[in-house]
């Protein structure tokens, strides 16, 4: 049990990083007016209130169990980016008992209310089959709502479900077209599987130069898979490159 905990909270901090709650305004720059509205019912002094107690910024200690505290408030009031926070919150067991059943609540909550985070998120609980019943299919239409908002992680796993046929037929277009547009935004994943499109003269022209750039760019991005194809495919090239000497 503590090794699935530890899990997915390593998956949590790689998938959420802690910059999804800081939407400062005007009206809450103040520390002592954004407590005093929190404290009177406002929704969004609540989240910004609980974002700050999770991120520790404006000299407020960092204190999880009071960011999920305000941030149940203000998702009780229908807040989406508060839902979604409390669903990351019981996946995780940051500031609270980790509960995969409450975090696919609150979760669905956000996610029809149309978060795009939390939609991705649904495709999570679905994959991983926590706290709901595992369904990859599912977990590829909620990706689906999400890629199309442009979540980039949301793209790049409904990449690597079109790619292998995962929870949907394999189709090798769609594959490209979400993970060109999730490399784009930087992503790793995706990156690798545009090089092996290059790669094997997948929908395109064989290409090691360009498959090389693309898992480059995957190593860059601290992808190690990437690294380990990109060296593999210069010994290809200079292999090639050799015979061609040699005849």
């Amino acid at each position: 049990m503590k090794s699935l905990h530890a899990l997915s909270l390593i998956i949590y901090l790689l998938l959420f990083p802690l910059d999804f709650a800081i939407a400062e305004t005007k009206q809450f720059l103040n520390l002592e007016h954004t407590i005093s509205e929190a404290e009177n019912g406002n929704k969004e002094a609540q989240y910004l209130l609980a974002a700050l107690y999770e991120s520790g910024r404006k000299g407020v200690k960092k204190n999880p169990h009071k960011a999920f505290d305000w941030n149940k408030k203000s998702a009780e009031q229908g807040h989406t980016g508060a839902q979604l926070a409390l669903a990351r919150a019981y996946y995780s067991g940051l500031g609270v008992r980790q509960n995969f059943t409450k975090s696919v609540v609150w979760t669905e909550k956000a996610a029809n209310a149309g978060d795009k985070g939390a939609q991705y998120l649904m495709g999570m609980h679905y994959k991983q089959g926590l706290g709901i019943k595992k369904d990859l299919s599912k977990a590829v239409e909620w990706y689906k709502k999400s890629a199309n908002q442009g979540h980039v992680k949301a793209q790049s796993s409904l990449t690597i479900s079109y790619y292998m046929g995962i929870g949907t037929g394999k189709n090798f277009p769609l594959a490209a077209l979400w993970a060109r547009s999730a490399a784009d935004q930087n992503d790793g994943d995706a990156q690798i599987i545009l090089g092996a499109f290059h790669l094997n003269g997948i929908i395109v022209k064989e290409d090691h130069i360009m498959a090389m750039e693309y898992f480059g760019k995957a190593c860059d991005n601290n992808v190690q898979a990437g690294c380990d194809f990109y060296r593999k495919a210069h010994e290809t090239l200079l292999k090639k490159k050799l015979k061609a000497e040699n005849n």
